[in-house]
């Protein structure tokens, strides 16, 4: 039995890498070698686009005790808070891995995400996304903010021969799995 999510006001919505052995507290490889790493949880498949190769075989399936975050209003006033307090704690440079769990879910969320990169410079996101349709509003709001962003955001497609076709994204030089702490 999965936990609900929760909402994003009982804590930090922004989790320590560090309790994820899958990702690790700090970068070690690339451009963005020394960065500690933030993580990011919604509830999957509520912030999933239906065509995603994985709706029934997400790998949240298996994460019961998973901290998934309620998408919505809440989320992205926590987030703005966040993200300025980690920039000011960070000022070389911060990573958050998004939606370790979960998607983009709107357009205005993925504008959030880039109003907050510009506005905080040390903040640098990756991540994995399943919005692939060349007609979803998303994925072209997704495309325009990684192209905005070249050096500070990436973003790569769950693993589909589909959406490799329908919109490339850049995809981070150093690899999460080549760039993450080991236990």
């Amino acid at each position: 039995m999965r936990r609900p999510g929760r909402s994003a006001t009982d804590q930090w919505a922004l989790k320590c890498g560090e309790n994820s052995a899958k990702i690790g507290g700090e970068i070690l490889k690339g451009r963005w070698r020394g960065f500690p790493v933030y993580t990011l949880s919604l509830e999957e498949r509520r912030t999933c686009a239906r065509t995603c190769h994985h709706w029934r075989s997400c790998m949240g399936n298996r994460m019961n005790w998973a901290d998934r975050i309620a998408a919505g209003p809440d989320l992205e006033w926590r987030l703005k808070r966040e993200v300025a307090l980690l920039d000011i704690e960070h000022p070389d440079g911060f990573a958050v891995r998004l939606h370790m769990l979960g998607d983009f879910y709107s357009v205005a969320y993925v504008n959030l995400w880039c109003a907050l990169l510009q506005r905080h410079t040390a903040l640098h996101v990756w991540g994995y996304t399943a919005r692939h349709d060349k007609n979803d509003p998303i994925a072209a709001a997704l495309l325009s903010l990684t192209r905005s962003q070249k050096r500070r955001a990436a973003s790569s497609f769950a693993s589909t021969s589909t959406a490799k076709e329908a919109i490339s994204l850049r995809i981070a030089r150093s690899k999460a799995s080549a760039s993450r702490k080991r236990p």
